[in-house]
């Protein structure tokens, strides 16, 4: 991909392009930063077709479907966020049935890390679950010196 913006979402997903459209419009229509959003899709997947016809539709320029032999989550964000790191200041990892709906969520997030020195973890409340924050993001320089994010 190897475009600099401010944040790159990294969204792995398997039989569910349905979500990747939702979550590609909630992404674009609610970001005030250069956010782009990366999807990881296994080549195996009977709906790898529908995947790529809806990231057509509702794909920005410096988004960016890849696909590949099986993965799992945590495979797929490694796999995009280790050679990203090196093009973006912070990642994020959500699942495919996030929906970002604050307006800014992106800033609020990063501005958050920066209120800590630049180098740290942010969670959004997504109302889901109480227990565990189910997206997160972090500065890339956390990826790029452990050699992974997940």
């Amino acid at each position: 991909m190897t475009q600099t913006g401010d944040l790159l979402v990294i969204v792995p997903s398997r039989g569910r392009p349905q979500n990747i459209r939702r979550l590609l419009n909630a992404v674009h229509n609610t970001a005030m930063m250069n956010t782009h959003v990366s999807i990881g899709i296994d080549d195996d997947d009977d709906a790898a077709s529908n995947y790529m016809k809806i990231f057509e539709e509702c794909g920005r320029e410096w988004d960016d479907l890849q696909e590949g032999c099986r993965k799992g989550l945590t495979e797929w964000t490694n796999h995009i966020a280790v050679p990203e790191a090196a093009n973006y200041p912070y990642l994020a990892s959500f699942g495919d049935d996030m929906i970002p709906r604050t307006k800014g969520w992106d800033k609020a997030l990063i501005t958050g890390i920066e209120r800590m020195g630049g180098t740290g973890f942010t969670y959004p409340h997504d109302g889901s679950r109480e227990d565990i924050p189910e997206a997160v993001v972090m500065s890339s320089d956390i990826v790029q010196v452990l050699g992974w994010m997940a």
